[in-house]
Order: C-alpha cells, then structure tokens, then sequence
C-alpha cells in the first residue's frame, strides 16, 4: 500500500474494505467480504473493530493497521510470524494486537506501519523502526537473517537513517524501505534483482542508502517512495519519477525486460508520458501505474488480465500506455491516488470515485463481479458499505 508521505499529520479514521480497501472518514459497523459470493462491498459481515483503525496496509494474506491510540494490530495469516502478537497462529477475523512490551515499540506511539510478503514494520513518532516475521532475506534489518514473531529494532545506528526525522516506511515482497524529511530513502533485505536501489544485488541485513547520484533523481530529495513485490519505486516533489528491481513482466516501463540495481525512469519520449509532470503512482507486483500533473493517467508491466487498462489485454506493455478513461467512471475525472495490486489496480477521485480495473477474480474490482476488465470500471457503492461515506484512501492487495 503506497501512502503520499504524511510528514506526521494527523491519521484518518476508519477503514473499510472492499476486495481492495477504501478508507472512509467514518466509523463503520461492517466491512465487505472479498469472496465469491460478495465480490462487491458488503455490510453483512461484522467487523466492528475496524471502525478503531485509522491507517491500514496490506500484505500478501495478512494485513496490519494502527488504532486511534496509535498502537498497532494485525490478522490474517501468521505462518511467518508476521502478525507480530508471539503467537504463531492465524487469525482470520479478529486482529491481535502486535506484542511490544519489552521490545522497540514499547510505549510509544506508531505513526506508520508496513505489511510486505510475510513481514511488517511500524515507525514510531521517536524515529524508531521495528520490524517482525520472516527474515530469512534479512527483512527485518536488525542485522541478522533470524525471524521474530514480536517487533525487533531495525538497526539504524551508524547507517543513513541515523539522526534523521523518519516520515514513511514501506515493505515489498521481502524488502523493506524507510524515508528521511530531507529525502533519503533506505531499504533492506533481499536484492536479487536489484530492488533495494543502491547499485548491487547484495542483500542487505540493515539499512543501506537508495542510490540517486545519476539517477532520474540526481540532486532532488525523495518525497514518497513504495516497495512492492520485487520492485521499488520513488518520486519526487517535482515529479521526477523511478524504479529499481526486477524487470521481467516490463515493472520498470523503460521499453525493456532488464533488471536495475539503480532507480531508472520509464520511457517518456513517444508515450502518453512525454513532456509529463507525475505526481501521484502506485506500483504492483508486475507493473506500475502514474498520474500526471495534467489528468493523464497511465500504466505498464503485465497485462494478461488487463492490468494496464488500456482495453487490450494480451502480452506484456514494456512502456508506459495511457488508461482508458474517456467512456468510463473515469472520464474526466482528477485521479488523486493510485494502488497497484499484483493482477489489478485500483484508485481513488478528487470526487471521491473509486474505480479499478484488471483481474476481477474474488471480486476484486469491486464492482458486482468477478470477471475481468481491460478499463476502469466503478466500485459499486450504493447499497454498500460505501455508501454515503467520504473515500479518503485506497489500497490493493
């Protein structure tokens, strides 16, 4: 889940999930089932406990959030360790919350929190970062490669994090990142095909600085940065915009298959992105999705199921490729955020529209159904859930 870096500001309430999540500004009695028989939001289930959440972030079978008392919980699949409560079970409908006592976390207030592939990570107000699951890539970065079903500290003393104010952090499929307030971002963890952006495919057991140096990002500090599956992804205030990692499904938009070990910068020339300030993004597992400065809205990478919502499933987009918004929910519409999922992409309106295309399987696009969609369709809203309430973020699993 990408969130814009929220330079502490005050959380918002309450989260509702769709197949992907939407964040409403109210407190709600109930969530939407993301199955077969309920692919659109549904208020029947009862989940009561998630009207206490105020941020949420999704893993790939586990989810954490922090609650109005900033502490932070977590449900879903724990086979990992990754729910973080020291107790290795799953816990499907009620979270647990994540066991501090003792540990980094304990006694103080949670300002952000990560779900990756079967690890998560929350950043205190103090600049702290603990981290717990797996850590057999060195997720967890405290040095070690040993996992841990409570929080352990992410060792920042000495590295490029050290005496910096923290603002965001973020976990991929078995790297995790953190960002400074004067935009340096770092990763840890594993680096087979160059995800954590410093120049090699070295894992990393602690924090190690995100190379910018000729980069698109020479000489501007990061403002928000997303690890996602095998990728990362960083922007800046101006709209410079890269990423690193693996470049197999075309993740990176640059008009080839090949790995980065350095944030490079999808292809411009000749594309919907040229002469483009971006501004907002969302990457998935296999692809990535932009917005620009101007309403444009594009994507790359996989698209066997519609992913890059061109209305043309079928082979791989290596470069970036607009979305089709004019006929759609989208149509002339201002998109103000985007989350990629790794088979569908989701985002949310300046009006508050949510709207997603690509695999519709277990009713993930939220609209009624399960099939697939090539362009943006509407998140059905009326008689939901949703209904009524005011969207202010959006998530994809």
């Amino acid at each position: 889940m990408r969130r814009p870096n929220p330079a502490r500001a005050p959380r918002r309430r309450a989260p509702a999930l769709v197949a992907s999540v939407a964040i409403a500004a109210a407190t709600l009695v109930g969530v939407p089932r993301a199955v077969e028989a309920a692919p659109a939001p549904d208020a029947t289930t009862s989940f009561t406990w998630l009207a206490e959440l105020s941020d949420l972030s999704l893993g790939n079978s586990h989810a954490c959030g922090i609650d109005d008392n900033d502490e932070a919980y977590c449900w879903g699949n724990d086979t990992q360790l990754q729910l973080g409560d020291g107790l290795p079970q799953q816990r499907m409908t009620t979270p647990s919350p994540v066991a501090v006592a003792g540990t980094v976390l304990d006694g103080k207030k949670i300002v952000d929190i990560a779900s990756g592939g079967r690890h998560s990570c929350a950043l205190t107000d103090d600049d702290l970062i603990g981290c717990w699951g797996d850590n057999s890539m060195a997720q967890l970065g405290n040095g070690t490669y040993v996992g841990s079903a409570v929080p352990v500290a992410v060792t920042i003393a000495g590295g490029p994090l050290d005496g910096k104010d923290l603002t965001a952090i973020t976990a991929g499929e078995n790297q995790s990142c953190a960002l400074t307030a004067d935009g340096i971002a770092a990763c840890w963890g594993a680096n087979f095909n160059g995800q954590l952006g410093d120049g090699t495919t070295s894992f990393r057991t602690t924090p190690r600085a995100v190379v910018t140096t000729g980069t698109p990002l020479d000489g501007v500090p990061i403002d928000q940065i997303e690890a996602t599956g095998q990728n990362t992804c960083a922007l800046a205030a101006t709209g410079e915009f890269g990423c690193t990692g693996l470049g197999t499904y075309g993740n990176l938009g640059r008009g080839s298959t090949a790995n980065a070990t350095k944030l490079v910068a999808p292809t411009t020339a000749g594309t919907v992105l040229d002469g483009k300030d971006i501004y907002a993004f969302g990457v998935g597992g296999a692809g990535a999705c932009v917005a620009t400065t101007d309403g444009e809205l594009a994507c790359w990478g996989a698209d066997n199921r519609g992913q890059v919502g061109d209305g043309t499933p079928g082979d791989d987009e290596l470069a970036p490729k607009a979305v089709t918004t004019t006929g759609t929910v989208l149509d002339d519409e201002t998109v103000v955020e985007i989350a990629a999922g790794r088979n569908h992409t989701c985002v949310r309106t300046k009006e508050e529209i949510l709207a997603c295309w690509g695999a519709g399987s277990l009713g993930a696009l939220g609209n009624g159904d399960a099939a697939d969609s090539a362009t943006p369709v509407a998140v059905k809203t009326e008689g939901t859930i949703l209904e009524g309430l005011a969207v202010v973020g959006v998530a994809s699993g």
